[in-house]
């Protein structure tokens, strides 16, 4: 054989290891790729946005809507919102008439009557109050006549989780009881309650709960300066219940007072 012949021959025998070397690569890359699975996809664009919830968030609780108190314009004005959202997603309505909103009724508030009155002793003096102006009840209270000693009673809180408790030591039972409003220490932020946040201790209605609990027969409280103004008015007002998980005490007088007349009844007592 010539060299030419030769040189031919290894050539093919080259190439034909070099295409078989090909083709099971190729092979083998696709054959493979189904395992590897598809390169992955572009997540989808959310459907909601923060702001979707932000919104309603900013909305309900704005300065606008006043606290959407019961039986207010302003709680009418945050369920045509929500009721607007509803159908804005495509819920379903299932309320009243086909719509969003149910309505039932609530007692938010008392109107009071012509025949209030409040009168205290001291040593010989008999003072009268004049209902609107020194006393307004409770929207709660009980509409009984109640004639019985003033004692002080703190912040009219018993809190054991907090280790305290106004009526330690003092004898509420068959007696009103005047207290203070709110929580001691308050506007501190060590306090041994909640800091600056109000705890449940501090609603009104639960006050007058532990009154009762007691066996306090009343319980009065007082406000000052423009709170009081803006509460004491015309015998025509109502007054608005105090939200609230607990329910209203029964059986005990419960009137506010102006801190005027809560002053005048503590010098008493301490002189």
């Amino acid at each position: 054989m010539s060299d030419c012949e030769t040189f031919y021959t290894n050539l093919r025998r080259i190439l034909s290891r070099v295409f078989a070397r090909w083709f099971v690569l190729l092979a083998a890359a696709w054959f493979l790729a189904p395992l590897a699975g598809p390169s992955p996809a572009k997540e989808p664009e959310p459907q909601f946005t923060s702001k979707e919830f932000l919104e309603p968030v900013k909305f309900l609780a704005s300065d606008k809507l006043k606290g959407r108190g019961d039986g207010t314009r302003e709680l009418d004005e945050a369920a045509q919102y929500i009721a607007k959202r509803f159908k804005k997603f495509g819920l379903k309505p299932v309320g009243d008439k086909g719509t969003y909103l149910q309505r039932f009724k609530i007692t938010v508030g008392a109107q009071m009557g012509p025949n209030n009155s409040v009168t205290y002793q001291s040593g010989a003096t008999r003072t009268t109050l004049t209902p609107a102006q020194d006393f307004v009840p409770f929207s709660f209270s009980e509409a009984v006549t109640v004639q019985a000693p003033l004692v002080f009673a703190g912040y009219g809180i018993t809190a054991p989780e907090f280790n305290y408790d106004d009526y330690k030591g003092a004898d509420a039972k068959g007696k009103i009881v005047l207290v203070l409003r709110h929580e001691p220490q308050e506007n501190d932020e060590k306090s041994v309650f909640a800091g600056k946040q109000l705890t449940t201790h501090a609603e009104i209605v639960n006050k007058a709960i532990n009154a009762r609990n007691h066996g306090a027969v009343g319980m009065i409280s007082s406000l000052r300066g423009r709170a009081w103004k803006t509460f004491a008015r015309p015998l025509t007002r109502t007054f608005r219940t105090t939200p609230s998980r607990s329910s209203p005490p029964r059986k005990l007088l419960c009137p506010w007072t102006s801190s005027a007349f809560a002053r005048r009844w503590l010098t008493c007592s301490a002189s």
